[in-house]
Order: C-alpha cells, then sequence, then structure tokens
C-alpha cells in the first residue's frame, strides 16, 4: 500500500523554524506494520511532543502500550538548521535495552507542505539535496487534531515501499510557551536497570546555581536522562544514555544559539566525564562534558577548545 502524503497545513506558512510547531501537545497513535503484503494492526502508543530551548526545539517521548508496540519506546530533538536550510532530528531508541544507546540523526526539509527526513549521509549541500536513497521518514495528512507518520524503504523505478505507519490523534494540547521540562523520576521498574543507567537517578529534580538553573529528568522508561539548563549566558538542552555492555555514556546537547555537540565517556572517580565525539570538526577536539557530585548537590561544567563555558555548582532548590 503506497498512500497518497497529504499536505500539513500549518507548514504551509510562517517561518521554517516554526514547521513542526502542529506536532506539539499529547498524542494517542495507532501503528501498522506491512507483514507479509498486508498491513496489520501492531498496537498502540502515546507521544508527548514539547518546545524546549524557548520553542527553538521540539522534543518527542514516545512511549508504546499495547500489543507488538509494547516494548518499543523512544526519544528525539529536532531543529531547524538555517545554515543547512534542513531540519535536523536526533533520535534514540533504545529498543527495551542499554545495547543500543548511542544517538542517530536524520535531516530533512518541508516540500509542497510534506516532510521527508533521510539519514545525513544522503544529502550533499545545503537545501537537502538527495545524493541517494535511503529509509525514509515522512510526516503529513495534518489537521488540527491528527497526523501521519511513515517509514519507507526505496522500491524500483523511484517508488517507495512504506512498512510502518503511526496515526496521530490529538488527546491534549500543546503546553503553554515557556513550560518547563517536568522533572520526571525514572518508573518503578526501568526498562534499563544498571547500576551506571541509575546512578543519575538522584539528580532528578530542579536545581540552582550562580545565574543557572537546571531541571532534571528521567524519560524513556529510564533509559535517558534529560538536563534542562536556564544560564544567563546560553540555555542548553542534554540528553544522556547508558550502554550497560561497556559502561559508556553518550550525550547529546544543543544551545541556544542551536549549536549541537556529542559526547561519549565514562564514569571515573571524579564523576561522569564525557569527550566531544565531532571528528570532523578541529575547534571541537578537547571539549568536555562533565557531571560531578558537590556535597549535596552536583557540578556541570562544559569547558570547549576557547575555556570554560559553563561551569555551576548546583544546589536542590
Amino acid at each position: 500500500m503506497l498512500c497518497a502524503a497529504l499536505a500539513v497545513p500549518s507548514a504551509l506558512a510562517g517561518e521554517p523554524g516554526d514547521q513542526f510547531d502542529f506536532w506539539l501537545g499529547e498524542w494517542d497513535v495507532t501503528n501498522r506494520h506491512l507483514r507479509g503484503g498486508s498491513w496489520v494492526e501492531s498496537g498502540t502508543s502515546r507521544a508527548v511532543i514539547t518546545p524546549v530551548l524557548g520553542g527553538d526545539a521540539v522534543l518527542e517521548r514516545w512511549d508504546g502500550r499495547t500489543g507488538a508496540m509494547a516494548g518499543v519506546f523512544g526519544f528525539s530533538l529536532r531543529w531547524y538548521d538555517a545554515e543547512l536550510e534542513r531540519w535536523v532530528v536526533i533520535l534514540n531508541w533504545p529498543g527495551g535495552s542499554e545495547q543500543s544507546p548511542r544517538f542517530g540523526r536524520m535531516e530533512g526539509v518541508f516540500e509542497g507542505g510534506v516532510c521527508h527526513l533521510f539519514p545525513p549521509d544522503t544529502f550533499a549541500g545545503p537545501g537537502a539535496q538527495r545524493t541517494r536513497d535511503a529509509t525514509r521518514f515522512t510526516f503529513s495528512h495534518a489537521t488540527p487534531e491528527s497526523c501521519r507518520w511513515t517509514q519507507a524503504t526505496p522500491g524500483g523505478r523511484g517508488a517507495w515501499n512504506e512498512t510502518w505507519i503511526m496515526d496521530f490523534a490529538r488527546a491534549e494540547p500543546a503546553p503553554p510557551d515557556g513550560t518547563p521540562l517536568e522533572t520526571n523520576g525514572p518508573p518503578e521498574t526501568c526498562a534499563c536497570d544498571s547500576a551506571g543507567a541509575r546512578s543519575l537517578d538522584r539528580l532528578v529534580g530542579a536545581w540552582a546555581g550562580e545565574g543557572v538553573g537546571v531541571r532534571v529528568s528521567s524519560a524513556i522508561r529510564g533509559c535517558l536522562t534529560l538536563i534542562e539548563v536556564d544560564d544567563d549566558a546560553a540555555d542548553r538542552f542534554i540528553a544522556l544514555s547508558h550502554a550497560a555492555a561497556d559502561g559508556t555514556w553518550s550525550a547529546f546537547s544543543l544551545d541556544s544559539d542551536l549549536a549541537d555537540a556529542s559526547w561519549s565517556g565514562k564514569a571515573d572517580a571524579s564523576g561522569i566525564v564525557l569527550h566531544s565525539t565531532d571528528r570532523s570538526d578541529d575547534s571541537r577536539r578537547g571539549e568536555t562534558l562533565r557531571i560531578s557530585a558537590a556535597g549535596d548537590g552536583f557540578r556541570l561544567t562544559i569547558e570547549t577548545a576557547d575555556g570554560v563555558v559553563l561551569d555551576a555548582d548546583l544546589a536542590r532548590e
């Protein structure tokens, strides 16, 4: 079955960075998968979509509830990159374990009100000029109360074969502007239950330091820790995940200038120490993200080649 993609009305007008505003809110999701040439119902899920960084980025938390989707859950963060002239989406879908904790990436644009997203190595230059076929995600069929997401793989003669369809039905309206990150604790039973993954649970809550406010939340069944930083210099949003197999932490951060960074590292006696994984940019080599204990609170430090950009001693509010 190949569905004609209907335009997203709210994406037809306004600034490019507002094109995903139609998606904000909470949604009940019905899933269908292609099995043996026929579409079958594969379960339901709940998606919570909220603005972060003053509305310049969009956070997705997706949780499977019934059927084959009951063991599926994930996260995404997306923003419009004006230099690349396309949307960038960072994803983390651990699939019920700590074996795939790293962050994936998709990129794409709205064309005629429909958004197509592809792996980043599909493109050459700005404006999302595709150089090859690859797995495609599509947002379409939007109304104020519904929208559709599809996954498709390349078929013959330029066709696309859809393999997964999500139909979103609005359950709750978009949150008010300026709504802070919820400080949700981990569930009683976590999908990622190693001691390493649980080591940041004590940080869940609201914290304050000199000129800095920080909110920490557990997400996607305890497999992700989210940190929202309200800093006089620059706000930041940080997501961290843990791999039980080798003890590695992976992190992704986005600041209020929409500059992104990826990090990887391990815990030591001083705390969690992560280093930049961006090998394509010499200016980022040596960048460090550190989370360490400081009395009854904790210390959050980001150091770049130009010096320390964040060094906050934080106490619980």
